[in-house]
Parts: structure tokens; C-alpha cells; sequence
């Protein structure tokens, strides 16, 4: 597709969505090559993209808004500042992109590849991630509030800082995770492999670790206000300064405050 075509037909979109009618004037871009292409600004709410190729396309500031993005490919686009919220990506690849402060709010992730990513301060809110690929993603800052990351793959993702309140982690893999500082109070993290992840200074005030394994990770000073902890396994995990006052352990019992290694 050449810029003056993709041009015609982002104009036509725009018409489209300003006079909120219906058919003719959508942007239909299924499958359509947008390699490279310079998107930045664009006003594309409510376009069907999918399985488009947009890879290394710049994107920045762009509205995608209630978009169809099923199965495209945004390797390495620049997302940044993207409002992408209600859309649907779902098995799409976004490996490697620039996704610092998008806005994902009730988006459609399930099944997305986003690994190596930076998605620092990015808006996840009440987001579907589940079975979402992020090994090795920046989420430093992130929000995501209330979102669905069941069974998401994790593995040494950087969430220093995240916001996960009442977050579900059910079944996800965070191996070796950063998750220094993060709020994961109420969070779901029930069978959760997070095994040598760093948690030091956390907010886990009432999350539930039903069934975790938190073997050798850094619980330094973290807040276990009244978390669940039944049946998690603690083998080898650092506690020192953490607070369990009220909490739930692996054997039953309800804990105090611990504040040495554990």
C-alpha cells in the first residue's frame, strides 16, 4: 500500500468517525503491509487491522481506540503514548516495541506476545492478559489494576513499581521477576511460580498465595498484611523486616510479625 492510498483511506476514516455513521468510510486494513509505515497522530478508533503488518511502524500518540488488532504484527512499532484502550489485540505480536505510557485500559491482550517490550507506566487497567507472552518486558510503573494475567508467561519481567491491586496472577510464571515495590494488595496469586523473583518492599496486604512457590525470592520488608500463605511454598525465602501480622501460613496457623530470614 502506498502513502497516498493509506493517506485516502485515513481520511475517509476520519469523515467516517466524525459523522458516526456506519459502512462505507471505515478503514478496513486487513492484512494490509504498513511496514515502517508513519502513523503518528493517527485517528484510527474503531479501524479493523487485523492480522495487519506493522511492524517497526510508528505509532506514537495514535488513536486506536475500540480497533480491531486480532493477530497483527507490531514488532518493534513505536506504541508510545497509544490510545488503545477497548481494542482487541488478541494473538497479536507486539515483541520488542515501544509501548511507554499506552493506554490498554480494557483492551483484549489474551494469547499477546509482548516479550522484551518496554511498557514502563503503560495503563493495563482491567485489561485481559491472560496467557499472554511478557518474558523479559519492561513494566516498570505500570497500571494494571484489576487485569487478568492469568496463566501469563513473565518470566524476569521488570514490574518494579506496578500497580496490580485485586490483580488476577492465577497459574502465571514470574521466575526471577522484579517486582521490588510493587502493590499487589487483594492480588490473586495463587499458584504462582515466582521462585528467586524479588518482591522487597511490596504491597501484598490480603493477596492470596494459595499453592505459590516463592522458593529463594526476596521478600525483604514487604507487607503480608493478612495474606494467604497456605500451602505456598517458602523454601529458602528472605523475610528479614517483612510483616505478617495476621497472615495466613503454609502450615494454618496465623502469623505475627517475622523480621528475619526466613
Amino acid at each position: 500500500m502506498n502513502k497516498n492510498e493509506l493517506n485516502g483511506i485515513l481520511s475517509k476514516h476520519l469523515i467516517w468517525i466524525n459523522n458516526r455513521t456506519s459502512g462505507e468510510g471505515q478503514a478496513m486494513l486487513v492484512g494490509a503491509h504498513l511496514r515502517q509505515a508513519c502513523l503518528q497522530g493517527a485517528r484510527l478508533c474503531r479501524a479493523i487491522l487485523r492480522r495487519a503488518d506493522l511492524t517497526g511502524a510508528n505509532l506514537k500518540g495514535a488513536c486506536f481506540k475500540r480497533a480491531d488488532l486480532t493477530a497483527a504484527d507490531l514488532t518493534e512499532a513505536d506504541l508510545s503514548e497509544a490510545d488503545i484502550s477497548r481494542a482487541d489485540l488478541s494473538e497479536a505480536l507486539l515483541k520488542r516495541a515501544n509501548m511507554i505510557s499506552t493506554n490498554f485500559r480494557r483492551s483484549d491482550l489474551s494469547d499477546t506476545c509482548l516479550d522484551d517490550a518496554n511498557a514502563s507506566q503503560a495503563d493495563f487497567y482491567h485489561a485481559d492478559c491472560s496467557s499472554a507472552h511478557l518474558a523479559r518486558t519492561i513494566l516498570a510503573g505500570a497500571i494494571m489494576k484489576e487485569a487478568d494475567l492469568s496463566e501469563c508467561f513473565l518470566e524476569d519481567a521488570n514490574l518494579t513499581g506496578a500497580d496490580l491491586y485485586n490483580a488476577n496472577l492465577d497459574e502465571a510464571n514470574l521466575r526471577r521477576a522484579k517486582l521490588d515495590g510493587a502493590n499487589l494488595i487483594k492480588a490473586n496469586v495463587s499458584h504462582v511460580d515466582l521462585s528467586d523473583a524479588s518482591l522487597e518492599g511490596a504491597h501484598l496486604n490480603g493477596a492470596d498465595f494459595y499453592k505459590a512457590c516463592l522458593c529463594r525470592a526476596n521478600l525483604q520488608n514487604a507487607d503480608l498484611t493478612r495474606a494467604n500463605l497456605f500451602k505456598a511454598d517458602l523454601s529458602d525465602v528472605d523475610l528479614t523486616g517483612a510483616n505478617l501480622d495476621g497472615a495466613i501460613l503454609p502450615d494454618g496457623t496465623v502469623s505475627g510479625r517475622v523480621d528475619k530470614a526466613g
